[in-house]
Formats: structure tokens, C-alpha cells, sequence
């Protein structure tokens, strides 16, 4: 368990900004990854807060049968692109 929880903290550290950092710019996967890694350790408290926050949610939007999912998820996505916008300086 241990195990899966250590993976999954690296794939968050990796994907977690990089995903809609390819969605607004022209930039590969692993540059975007880089800069998410990047963000990460330069604001891990920010960016533990943020984690324990959306799996509190997701937690909490899979008790009602999945169906809490149907609202929480769209939240999620729409509170991770502004923090993404915020955390990193738009384009020049």
C-alpha cells in the first residue's frame, strides 16, 4: 500500500500542473512534466495542501455512490486550471 501511495505521489508531482500547461501552450509532455516537478518542490506546502484537498473531496463525492463525482469533479477541474494560471506566469 505503501508502495502505490509513493507512486502515485510521483505521478501527482509530474502530471499534476503539466496537464493543463499542454493544454494552453505548444509544449511536450515531458517539458511539461519538468515544470510541474519543478513547481512542486519550489511550493511543496501549496502543493500538499492542494493534494490532501482534492482527495478529500473525491473521498468524500464517492460515498453517495459515485453520483457526488457528477459535481465534484468539474470543481476540481475548473479550481486546478486557476491555480495552474496563477502558479505559472502566462506566456510572453
Amino acid at each position: 500500500m505503501a508502495v502505490l501511495g509513493c507512486v502515485l505521489l510521483i505521478v501527482e508531482m509530474l502530471w499534476g500542473r503539466a496537464s493543463p500547461m499542454i493544454l494552453d501552450r505548444q509544449v511536450d509532455a515531458i517539458t511539461a512534466a519538468l515544470a510541474s516537478l519543478r513547481l512542486v518542490l519550489m511550493q511543496p506546502l501549496v502543493m500538499l495542501c492542494w493534494g490532501a484537498l482534492s482527495t478529500l473531496l473525491a473521498g468524500l463525492a464517492l460515498l453517495p455512490g459515485c453520483l457526488g463525482l457528477r459535481v465534484i469533479g468539474p470543481v476540481l477541474r475548473h479550481a486546478s486550471w486557476h491555480a495552474y494560471r496563477a502558479a505559472i506566469a502566462p506566456p510572453q
